[in-house]
């Protein structure tokens, strides 16, 4: 009797082999100290790195397992690390997430002797958050606060930063969010009238817990409330909380992985909705209590843009590889809006696209044509309606686009990461009417208010507007 034999490649069978160096990794994460030991035993380097360069003593002190870091330090694991990522020093993080019992333990184990380690703190990693508010016709700085001052709670994505969230004011409170360091209220004339510690805003890539990018997701004000979305590794949620004291009106949890895209709210004919991007399922919510009125996926597994509405419709699209939509959703539906059978449209959904979505940055409407524009500089208008792409051009001379575009007067301003602003006509044929450098990196949306268009730049804010004749 013949018997088949199957054969399989050196790297095929690595496939079912574990990797006792993540194992390692992933141990002193957890807190298994069993688990620890039992790799170390079997060979595990004590000195094995995650990408940003953390070894198992850091992962277990960064997260409190004072029992595996008292081992792991009396194995002889090195204190002086620091995270290739945000160049933070071990100690950083024990002390931000107030892990006493594990800071004593590096200090009493350092063979540094407790000054150098102190040293090691990262002096460059501190920073100061600040709300400034500018006279608009002149950038006279009429007052500005330090909210925070010291090490950020999170690391941070190399093209964000610990202050990306936009503040947000109804002309007499000021609201700025600034992820883990907290929500904070101004008056108009700069008074601090509250704040509210919010937790640890630790988002980052879903694939890996350790991955932190920042907080991005701006406070929208509606009537008296100011609403926060706030999804990370665990524990998400949105909620709205009282403009004048900072009370909490409503909260809904989020089962969601990180996202980075800001809530918009939608009057429809009976209700005002909250309308989220998410990667498990876009939501739209009550804005009066909270409720989850609906949701709809199937979405990208990362969400960084922001819906938009008008005519009844709201847009939503996401670029993360490889769910890719856009949706046009009709204000006013209830329940699970997933589109069954491969159908690309419903009573509910208008129309939708399962390719075509884009990453960064936000869609924008306008006259009836919905606009995109995805990393690479390829913006697409497509017909608000009924989804037909009207047309698909690269924007020449842009290599790279995080921010929004924006629209006044007929024309579109998108301004590309290498500094330069392209000004397009809207409408139904793509036509380039100029192109603006403005000599540093712009990663932020353009503001616009009255006749002047306001685009922060990496060391400047800049205010344009036409001379009068």
């Amino acid at each position: 009797m013949l018997r088949r034999i199957w054969l399989l490649p050196v790297s095929a069978l690595a496939l079912f082999a574990s990797d006792p160096d993540e194992d390692l990794l992933s141990a002193a994460r957890k807190g298994d100290l069993a688990a620890v030991k039992s790799l170390l035993q079997n060979g595990a380097p004590i000195e094995t790195k995650t990408s940003y360069g953390q070894t198992p003593l850091y992962l277990a002190a960064m997260n409190g397992h004072e029992d595996v870091a008292r081992f792991l330090l009396d194995q002889g694991a090195k204190t002086d690390i620091r995270d290739t990522f945000y160049k933070a020093a071990m100690l950083d993080f024990v002390l931000m997430r107030k892990h006493t019992g594990v800071a004593r333990l590096l200090i009493a184990k350092s063979s540094a002797g407790v000054d150098q380690l102190l040293d090691q703190v990262s002096g460059s990693g501190n920073a100061e958050l600040v709300q400034a508010v500018l006279d608009k016709n002149s950038g006279k700085i009429l007052w500005e606060r330090t909210a925070h001052s010291g090490v950020p709670k999170t690391k941070r994505h190399p093209k964000s930063s610990q202050a990306s969230p936009t503040p947000v004011t109804n002309g007499k409170i000021v609201i700025a969010w600034f992820g883990s360091e907290g929500l904070y209220a101004y008056s108009a004339s700069g008074d601090l009238l509250w704040k509210k510690d919010l937790g640890l805003q630790n988002a980052g890539w879903f694939f890996d817990p350790d991955s932190e990018w920042g907080a991005a997701s701006s406070p929208v004000i509606y009537k008296n409330s100011v609403i926060l979305q706030c999804d990370r590794h665990k524990e998400g949620f949105i909620a709205a909380f009282d403009l004048e004291s900072g009370n909490e009106i409503w909260r809904a949890g989020r089962a969601e992985l990180p996202t980075w895209g800001t809530p918009t709210i939608v009057h429809g004919r009976d209700r005002v909705e909250v309308v989220t991007n998410g990667s498990k399922a876009i939501r739209g919510y009550d804005a009066d209590t909270g409720k989850e009125l609906w949701n709809l996926g199937p979405n990208s597994e990362v969400t960084c843009t922001t819906p938009v509405s008008s005519g009844g419709l709201i847009y939503v699209t996401a670029g993360y590889p490889p769910v890719q939509p856009i949706y046009a959703i009709k204000a006013g539906s209830s329940g699970d809006l997933t589109l069954k059978g491969g159908k690309d449209s419903s009573d509910s959904i208008a129309w939708s696209k399962q390719r075509g979505g884009v990453y960064l940055p936000s869609p924008l409407v306008h006259d009836g044509i919905l606009y995109t524009v995805n990393n690479n500089g390829i913006l697409s208008a497509y017909d608000a309606k009924t989804g037909d792409r009207i047309y698909q051009q690269r924007i020449e001379g842009g290599n790279s686009f995080v921010a929004s575009p924006v629209l006044a007067a007929g024309k579109l301003y998108i301004a590309g990461e290498e500094g330069d602003v392209f000004v397009i006509k809207a409408g139904r044929q793509f036509e380039l009417l100029s192109r603006n450098p403005l000599g540093e990196s712009v990663l932020a949306t353009p503001a616009l208010s009255g006749n002047i268009i306001f685009i922060r730049g990496e060391s400047h804010l800049f205010a344009i507007a036409e001379h009068p004749q």
